[in-house]
């Protein structure tokens, strides 16, 4: 699904080792017994790329990012609009060159290294920032579309300097986030995924080194990071992302679920201990829905433990009709919410 910019969220595993690109963004399912497959469009980094994690578009200049997290760096492709089926990287973000694959380039962190990258984001002025899990933080890139192979990075967030890797709590610390995005606000959002937590940094762009987040979702503090099932609770999230009238959606992954904040929540103060309260809108993968899906109706929901029981609401563009394949265990086509909310 995307949203806002330039930016994919995804709630799942990994996938496979090479990149599939697709012209159309939302696919209508086959209304019948017979589900109907759709081919890419344009296939990239075929036995060149090992567990690609992510991928982030410029919104401007149109250069496509690829987040090779195996070999631990992020590739830079031309303009999406002039991609072939030939098209090879220009740039190379946390090796020397297109054939170092260690991470940290076999040594300790630095500014031009990285270790086991899991997301990437291009904002509207052209920053590149990277979730750099295992180094336990987030490293940005200015101008990241000319930039060179090996270049350093220009900041860094959940450490204090660009040679410390200690995973820690606070408001300056991350444990292997894994998802960045900056908002039409300037606000940025970290998936700080092993703390259990989702991290808010307001003015972006006048970020420096080690700066403190302003705001959490998921913990009751700073200092918390318990996972849980609550709606106020995160185990492990994933995926961050913003749409563009400011509606934050996150992958609640081991909750198995989506979880969403209103854009009036994401602009405006918080409570006074800098908490931000989250809904559940969409059970992912754990909703099994039966029966016929009619819009403008309400349907009961066969859901894992984590949010029984749970409301279903069709969306009201969603034609009458019986749900196939995909769509009837993954119930995308649906907002759920827990009636506990």
């Amino acid at each position: 699904m995307m949203l806002g910019g330039g930016h994919n969220i995804c709630c799942g595993n990994r996938g496979a080792w090479c990149l599939i690109l697709l012209a159309i963004a939302i696919v209508v399912p086959h209304q019948g017994s017979n589900a109907q497959s759709v081919a890419p469009d344009l296939v990239l980094c075929v036995g060149a790329c090992n567990n690609p994690t992510d991928v982030a578009i410029d919104p401007v200049a149109g250069y496509l990012y690829i987040v090779d997290q195996a070999y631990n760096r992020v590739l830079r492709y031309p303009p999406v609009g002039t991609l072939t089926a030939s098209s090879q990287p220009e740039a190379v973000f946390g090796q020397a060159d297109f054939l170092g694959v260690m991470a940290n380039r076999g040594g300790l962190p630095s500014g031009d290294t990285l270790s086991a990258p899991y997301g990437a984001f291009v904002d509207s002025a052209g920053t590149l920032w990277i979730a750099d899990t295992v180094n336990n933080r987030v490293l940005w890139f200015l101008g990241a579309a000319l930039r060179s192979n090996g270049t350093s990075a220009d900041g860094v967030l959940g450490q204090p300097n660009f040679t410390s890797n200690n995973p820690s709590l606070g408001p300056a610390g991350m444990r292997k986030p894994t998802s960045v995005q900056v908002d039409q606000n300037d606000t940025l959002w970290v998936s700080d995924s092993a703390n259990n937590r989702v991290l808010r940094f307001p003015g972006a762009s006048a970020l420096t080194n080690g700066s403190s987040a302003f705001s959490v979702l998921g913990q009751p503090d700073m200092q918390s990071n318990s996972s849980g099932v609550s709606p106020a609770s995160l185990n492990g999230p994933s995926r961050v992302a913003v749409a563009s009238d400011g509606h934050l959606f996150l992958c609640d992954n081991h909750n198995q679920r989506v979880v969403s904040q209103l854009p009036s929540k994401t602009k405006h103060k918080t409570k006074a201990n800098n908490t931000l309260k989250l809904k559940t809108i969409y059970s992912s993968i754990s909703c099994l829905l039966s029966g016929r899906l009619m819009a403008g109706t309400r349907h009961s929901l066969s859901c894992s433990p984590i949010l029984s029981p749970t409301r279903c609401r069709a969306l009201p563009q969603l034609p009458a009709g019986t749900i196939h394949g995909p769509l009837r265990s993954m119930s995308v086509s649906a907002i759920c919410t827990s009636p506990t909310l």
